[in-house]
């Protein structure tokens, strides 16, 4: 369910703005929970960035999420949600780019909370 998701993101975000992407190499870079009670939830929460040296004002970070919601026996899939949980560019980042970032991630239809 994660593939569908981060190819979404590569498409829609990523790629109009001619960037690649990777996962941060940082133990909160990826972290799935588990919620179990009157339904099941499991939630991926990844960071993203932009191929760009840290260093570069290019550079950016993207922490997202999906979460997939099931009934108790998990014999039935309710609902799937992706979030944009905050984007972070770097702080020499051009105001026009930095709104190009945002607007990107908002024009899909994501929640940038």
């Amino acid at each position: 369910m994660l593939v569908p998701a981060m190819v979404k993101l590569a498409e829609s975000v990523f790629k109009p703005l001619g960037q690649n992407f990777k996962d941060v190499n940082r133990p909160e870079g990826w972290k799935i929970q588990i919620h179990i009670g009157e339904a099941i939830y499991i939630v991926h929460k990844r960071i993203e960035q932009s191929l760009h040296s840290p260093d570069d004002p290019k550079h950016f970070e993207c922490h997202w999420s999906l979460r997939l919601s099931f009934d108790k026996q998990m014999s039935d899939l309710k609902a799937v949600f992706v979030r944009i949980i905050d984007v972070k560019t770097h702080p020499d980042m051009p105001k026009e780019e930095q709104d190009k970032v945002v607007d990107a991630l908002k024009g899909e239809g994501y929640l940038i909370s």
